[in-house]
Order: structure tokens, then C-alpha cells, then sequence
């Protein structure tokens, strides 16, 4: 078997239990909190965290494929993230996304041995 096949199965293993592993409602609770900091972070490093958040988070969405059962939990989710919890919110996405993404490096780097 050839080394990138090996590596897109694995990976595509990876994602598909790390989709199913969280929540829509978590998904999209990340996804809101992540869109809230692209528009107010004035800290360009920080801002370029959560654009890649966002993206990260509407890919699991669109991968669920459902966008007409998604519209009552987005609105849900609007009403969960407030002020008060919206850091902690995207502090948690944000290490979620990058333990996905080291975990992903990982296996593609012992892919190739």
C-alpha cells in the first residue's frame, strides 16, 4: 500500500471519530465563539487563532450535512455563548482544534517510517 493512501485513511479515520466525538451542539457553540472573536479580536495573532477555529468548526458542521436541522441548534447556541463565557468557550475550541491537528501530525509523521 502506498504511503499517502496510508496516511489520507488514517487521517480520514482520525476526523471521522473526532466528528462523531463531539456534539453538533458543541460544534456549533465553538463555531459562534470563534465568529464573535474574528470580529472583535484586535490582536492579530489571536484573530488568526480564531479564523482558523471558525474553519475548523464549520468544516465539522458541513460534514455533517444537515443544514436545516442545524438552524434551531445555531440559534440555541447564540443564546448559550454570552459575554461572560465566550473566552473560556473559545479557549476550549481552540485546544480542542490544535490536539486534533498534533494528533494528525503525528500519525502522518509515523505514517512515513
Amino acid at each position: 500500500m502506498h504511503k499517502p493512501i496510508v496516511v489520507a485513511a488514517a487521517a480520514a479515520s482520525l476526523f471521522a471519530s473526532a466528528t462523531s466525538a463531539q456534539t453538533v451542539d458543541q460544534d456549533a457553540r465553538c463555531l459562534l465563539a470563534s465568529s464573535i472573536f474574528v470580529r472583535s479580536e484586535t490582536d492579530a495573532g489571536k484573530r488568526q487563532v480564531a479564523v482558523a477555529v471558525r474553519y475548523f468548526y464549520l468544516g465539522r458542521i458541513d460534514a455533517r450535512g444537515a443544514a436545516g436541522p442545524l438552524k434551531p441548534v445555531l440559534q440555541a447556541q447564540t443564546k448559550a455563548v454570552t459575554a461572560a463565557n465566550v473566552g473560556p468557550i473559545m479557549t476550549g475550541c481552540a485546544r480542542s482544534m490544535q490536539s486534533k491537528e498534533a494528533a494528525l501530525r503525528t500519525l502522518a509523521g509515523n505514517a512515513g517510517k
